[in-house]
């Protein structure tokens, strides 16, 4: 299985998660929050999708500006899933 090289992704600024006591979580480079409640929030990041979930979450401060979002609850993990291919079933039949 090939593995994305994370090096190439272009973005204008680091892209740095900081946990404190999985109870405060500062994230930089992200673009938007797509989805939160108590439970699960979704940011987009140029390095795929992240997803914070745990207990009592809140999103405290977002800007678009800078990039930086802070969340704050009971953190049990967090993960990325990566951006999906948009290529089609016949480019990937023929190995495009």
């Amino acid at each position: 299985m090939l593995q994305p090289e994370y090096s190439d992704i272009k973005s204008p600024q680091n892209h740095l998660i900081k946990m404190e006591n999985r109870a405060s979580l500062c994230v930089t480079a992200v673009q938007q929050v797509t989805a939160y409640d108590t439970n699960t929030v979704t940011l987009e990041t140029a390095f795929g999708t992240l997803i914070i979930s745990g207990e009592g979450l809140k999103v405290l401060r977002f800007s678009v500006e800078s990039g930086e979002a802070e969340i704050s609850g009971k953190m049990e993990y967090v993960q990325y899933r990566e951006k999906k291919s948009r290529t089609g079933l016949w480019e990937r039949l023929r190995g495009e």
